[in-house]
């Protein structure tokens, strides 16, 4: 969510992020879109609990765009820098932060892999004026994995079921806010079935029932680069 100059209730409901833990340091992982016209010290990502406590960040990181490039749908993602100096280190040790410290935890995807999506669009969001409270709910929403999108580095899910997201007003879409949100694949490991971080929404619509996604190893990659200590350059993957 975001702070705003509002004095009778100075929040605002926003959209999806993902808490991402890589190679030593702790990112928030939203798309560009989603920050468009704000600024980075009005938003508000809680992380413990009483969801009352807020992250602090040191540094934004994003990729560039090439001048006449085209195809820029897998560059629409921002990673925010975790203060770690200011944050308590065991809330930094949560099952809610996702791995991204190696490449073997970027899942290749086939077709028609389960897919998991979970995220707050905003048409179920709702705030109590009188009671100064938001009251959140999260979307779980699964489909298949229908391949590649039109858009390089982009890949496409197919929705089951959305009948539990209200439809909006004419002018809206039932699944704003949903971009941002981490995309899962389940994949065995060590005995077990766990959820891999496949990627980030950043489009969907309720009336096709489909939604795009940045594929997760593009966050890694960036990653990658910012430990090294590089700037993030016009990016491409090799």
């Amino acid at each position: 969510m975001w702070e705003n100059s509002d004095t009778g209730f100075p929040y605002t409901i926003g959209a999806t992020g993902i808490l991402i833990a890589a190679m030593g340091d702790f990112y928030v992982a939203t798309t560009r879109h989603n920050i468009k016209g704000r600024q980075i010290d009005e938003l508000l990502v809680p992380y413990e609990e009483s969801g009352r406590e807020f992250l602090p960040f040191e540094a934004a990181f994003g990729a560039a765009i090439i001048p006449d490039e085209e195809d820029t749908d897998y560059k629409d993602f921002i990673l925010l820098k975790v203060a770690r100096s200011l944050v308590a280190p065991e809330t930094l040790v949560t099952p809610q932060w996702f791995d991204l410290h190696f490449r073997r935890h970027v899942p290749d995807l086939l077709p028609n892999d389960e897919l998991c999506v979970a995220g707050f669009p905003k048409s179920i969001q709702s705030i109590e004026y009188d009671e100064s409270h938001i009251r959140k709910q999260r979307l779980i929403a699964d489909g298949i994995h229908i391949g590649q999108a039109e858009s390089a580095h982009c890949n496409t899910i197919r929705f089951h079921d959305l009948t539990m997201v209200p439809d909006a007003a004419i002018s809206e879409e039932p699944l704003s806010g949903l971009s941002g949100s981490p995309v899962f694949v389940m994949r065995p490991t060590s005995g077990s079935v766990v959820p891999y971080l496949a990627g980030m929404m950043f489009r969907a619509t309720k009336s096709s029932s489909t939604g795009r996604f940045i594929h997760s190893y593009v966050l890694y990659r960036t990653l990658e680069s910012i430990r090294a200590g590089k700037s993030v350059p016009a990016f491409v993957i090799n």
